[in-house]
């Protein structure tokens, strides 16, 4: 019986959930060819072909996709026993701040995988606006904020470029000539998003809805009683995407950045920051 390097299985998941060579090496640091020897001498410790790299994108093979769950599952441990034995069994206060409108619908489970992988931190979480995040990260209430913002304004570490889409209720047969809106309070990118675009191409449209909460447009949409402008992360499965087939205007896209405080200067967040950005955008 063999032993699995985890830098070979780090690289294999990172290649599965991309696939990507390219994009996979971007994740870990190394180079296209490196990821690929990589893969290369993982197959030969299991003995079994694990992608079918005849199509443009890479795909799992069988053998690949049972590996994946148990790759996850030896990674997860890995890093878990690390943590918990590095950190000496106490745990540092992480006050983090997420803008709201990534991944509303699966932020639960991003924070358990987060509070599993980095048991070193006492995890405490506000989500908000971009503004208000960085309200807090003056004020000194928050350590990090991942926040979104226009990308000629953006500050902090860009982590990924968040597309901005317009979304209906799946089955929505028509949409009316003036349309209806799902919006937050102003000021908020979203909704400014939404309106210049309509205004910029002379679309009439009237705010149907006001919500405090992403959820509450999410739900108004996939109810059928309004349109709205939300990123891809916020998509989910009662909404279909609507383009300029539609009669809807192109948009642009925000940059996701990391922002911190001075509380939170003498701490090594890299690989935690990473970890998030990673479970925002690839539905984890």
């Amino acid at each position: 019986m063999r032993d699995i390097d985890t830098a070979l299985l780090r690289s294999f998941i990172h290649v599965a959930e991309t696939g990507n060579f390219t994009k996979a090496a971007d994740r870990v640091h190394r180079s296209q060819s490196a990821v690929s020897i990589q893969i290369k001498n993982l197959e030969a410790v299991v003995g079994r072909q694990l992608f079918d790299r005849k199509k443009r994108n890479v795909r799992l093979t069988p053998h690949g996709e049972i590996l994946l769950d148990y790759a996850r599952q030896i990674l997860r441990m890995n890093d878990e026993a690390y943590h918990k034995i590095s950190s000496g069994g106490e745990r540092r206060l992480l006050r983090l701040g997420i803008v709201e409108y990534l991944a509303p619908h699966r932020l639960p489970a991003i924070l358990t995988h987060l509070r599993n992988a980095f048991p070193q931190y006492d995890i405490r979480v506000t989500v908000d606006l971009s503004s208000r995040l960085r309200e807090h990260i003056r004020n000194e209430t928050l350590d990090i904020a991942i926040c979104a913002s226009e990308i000629r304004d953006a500050k902090g570490d860009p982590l990924f470029l968040e597309q901005l889409v317009w979304v209906a209720a799946k089955g929505q047969s028509r949409i009316d000539d003036t349309i209806p809106l799902a919006l937050l309070p102003a000021p908020c990118l979203y909704r400014s998003a939404a309106t210049e675009a309509l205004d910029r191409v002379g679309r009439p449209w009237y705010c149907a809805i006001t919500t405090m909460n992403v959820s509450g447009v999410q739900s108004a949409v996939s109810a059928g009683l309004a349109t709205s402008v939300i990123g891809t992360t916020s998509i989910d499965k009662n909404m279909i995407v609507l383009d300029e087939q539609h009669g809807f205007p192109s948009l642009g896209a925000l940059q996701v950045s990391l922002e911190r405080g001075r509380g939170a200067e003498d701490i090594d967040i890299r690989e935690f920051v990473e970890f998030l950005a990673d479970c925002i955008q690839n539905n984890i």
